[in-house]
C-alpha cells in the first residue's frame, strides 16, 4: 500500500488544468504541446483520473510530470473505465462509439472498495 502524507507543505499554482478533455486530441504532439504550454503559462497542477480518456489523461502526463518534478497532481479513485487499464485508441474509439448502442461497453465501473484503490493508484502512479 502507498502512503503519502497529508503533512506535507507544497505550492501550486492558483489555476488548475483539467485533464478530462484531452482524448479529444488525438494527435500526441499536440496534446504534449498543449501541456508544456500550461506549464510555460505558470500552472503547476493538473487534474487527471484513470477514468479521463480510458486512462490517457495519465500517461499524456508522464512526460510534463518527468520533466517538471516540482508540478503537483490530483486523481480520483472509486470510478474507473472498463475493461482495462491499457486500451488502444481503437479500442477507445470502439468502446465510445460501440457504448451508444450497447451502453456496458463504455459504462463507468463504480468501486470504492480498498483493493481496487490501491491497484488503480498503483496503476496511476506507473501512467
Amino acid at each position: 500500500m502507498i502512503k503519502i502524507p497529508l503533512t506535507e507543505q507544497f505550492e501550486t499554482s492558483k489555476l488548475i488544468f483539467g485533464t478530462d478533455k484531452l482524448i479529444r486530441i488525438w494527435s500526441r504532439k499536440s496534446k504534449q504541446e498543449l501541456l508544456y504550454m500550461a506549464v510555460d503559462f505558470g500552472i503547476t497542477h493538473f487534474d487527471t483520473s484513470t477514468l479521463y480518456g480510458f486512462g490517457q489523461a495519465e500517461m499524456s502526463l508522464r512526460k510534463v510530470l518527468k520533466e517538471f518534478p516540482e508540478l503537483t497532481v490530483t486523481s480520483k479513485l472509486g470510478l474507473y473505465p472498463p475493461g482495462d487499464s491499457q486500451k488502444s485508441y481503437f479500442e477507445i474509439l470502439s468502446r465510445k462509439l460501440g457504448g451508444k448502442l450497447v451502453p456496458s461497453l463504455s459504462k463507468t465501473i463504480v468501486d470504492f472498495t480498498i483493493e481496487k484503490a490501491n491497484f488503480f493508484l498503483e496503476t496511476s502512479l506507473k501512467n
